[in-house]
């Protein structure tokens, strides 16, 4: 297989999870349509479009998989059914940094920040 066709399966890959990345998005945030979930549905694409962010999550009970979620960023076109046009930076994880906190206890529950400057490392506090 030459090097050519094996560039053109792996852009067809990335275009497939494109769709499969915006179906994602569209069924946590879009299933019901006349919803509050309406408005943050607009408010997470239009943040996703607003450049790189970082975005923190607050849910210790709700995991989904927030870095392969696709938010096509451009504005004036739609991804196309076959993800032909996708766009690396539709990928949440590809254009912002993700964290989610999981752990309800309070951060000094957690594990303690040291310093180290050279021999035994010293708590901080």
């Amino acid at each position: 297989m030459g090097q050519a066709r094996r560039r053109g399966d792996l852009q067809q890959a990335r275009g497939k999870l494109a769709v499969a990345g915006g179906h994602l998005f569209s069924c946590i945030f879009e299933r019901d349509l006349h919803t509050p979930l309406d408005d943050v549905a607009a408010m997470l694409r239009g943040v996703a479009r607003s450049g790189e962010c970082a975005l923190t999550v607050y849910a210790p009970e709700f995991h989904i998989p927030w870095r392969m979620l696709y938010t096509h960023p451009h504005e004036t076109e739609e991804l196309a059914e076959d993800g032909a046009n996708f766009d690396p930076a539709g990928f949440w994880g590809y254009q912002h940094v993700i964290e989610q906190f999981i752990n309800i206890l309070p951060a000094e529950d957690g594990l303690k920040a040291r310093i180290r400057t050279s021999g035994t490392p010293k708590p901080f506090t």
